[in-house]
């Protein structure tokens, strides 16, 4: 929960800057926003690890959904206010990640703990590990391998579309924000800072580059990687979590009830709060 509220603190402060950008100095809004760019990787973490705990991922998938679908309708008249135009907001993205990496584990192992278990096709068989395997989900159908990694293949690539084709906050690269955190997570506790730090390093510099070439020479690449070199600044967000978690008692606590619904009441509402104050003493 430490995470979530570093995410939050910093995901305000990045907000700050955007609503009150008129009446602050230039140099406080740079400052304000890229303090603001160590949030997302924070919701990302947070993400991941979310997805480790629960044990269904599609109750988990399905609440992060209907939070960001409540959110948009908040968040969309809270843009009026200011005259900006809506993106879908971030819970999108962070439920895209959710499929993409469930994906993932259907196409690489078949997640058993939250989607699917393994047994033999032919069940009862005197030798059950000479039998071929299929992946029989929890919710009781069954499925052969091949289709199984056929359609993680798929739904990973469907994230993907869906973050770009409706230009989600964050987009592609936000999904694969929540993956790399994901990838990171599956190594051992000495070597997850070093997995976070070089995957979301990586991919930083990856779609720096990229979105630096497409706006000059790949124009039809610029709305599936335009970023910000600003987003850089994001990577500071690996020494903090592995600060915090160090610094905890119980890392890997899971929240309480009060803990887990607080960032689902508090994003859309400060967003709206801001975006009032702005629209009163601003405009």
């Amino acid at each position: 929960m430490t995470i979530k509220l570093f995410a939050i603190l910093f995901m305000t402060i990045d907000h700050i800057g955007v609503y009150f950008a008129p009446a602050l100095p230039a140099n406080v809004t740079i400052i304000l926003r890229l303090l603001g760019r160590i949030a997302f990787p924070l919701f990302a973490y947070s993400t991941a690890i979310s997805f480790r705990r629960t044990r269904n991922f599609f109750r988990y998938a399905l609440r992060l959904f209907a939070a960001a679908w409540i959110s948009q309708l908040v968040i969309a008249y809270a843009k009026s206010l200011v005259q900006q135009r809506p993106v879908p907001n971030v819970l999108f993205t962070l439920t895209l990640g959710v499929v993409f990496i469930t994906a993932y584990e259907l196409f690489t192992r078949g997640n058993y703990d939250k989607l699917v278990r393994m047994q033999p096709l032919e069940e009862g068989a005197d030798n059950p590990q000479a039998q071929p395997w299929q992946f029989r989900f929890n919710e009781g159908f069954a499925m052969v391998p091949w289709l199984a990694k056929l359609l993680g293949v798929l739904f990973m690539a469907l994230a993907l579309f869906c973050a770009s084709y409706f230009e989600t906050d964050y987009g592609i690269y936000g999904v694969l924000n929540v993956f790399a955190f994901h990838l990171a997570l599956k190594q051992t506790e000495e070597e997850q800072y070093g997995h976070s730090l070089m995957l979301l390093g990586n991919l930083n510099l990856i779609f720096i580059v990229i979105s630096d070439l497409a706006m000059v020479n790949f124009r039809f690449l610029t709305p599936v990687f335009r970023i910000s070199p600003r987003q850089g600044f994001s990577v500071l967000a690996v020494p903090l979590i592995y600060a915090l978690q160090r610094a905890s008692n119980r890392p890997d606590q899971k929240p309480g009830p009060v803990a887990k619904w607080f960032f689902y009441f508090y994003y859309p509402l400060h967003i709206l709060l801001l975006a009032w104050l702005a629209h009163n003493l601003l405009y």
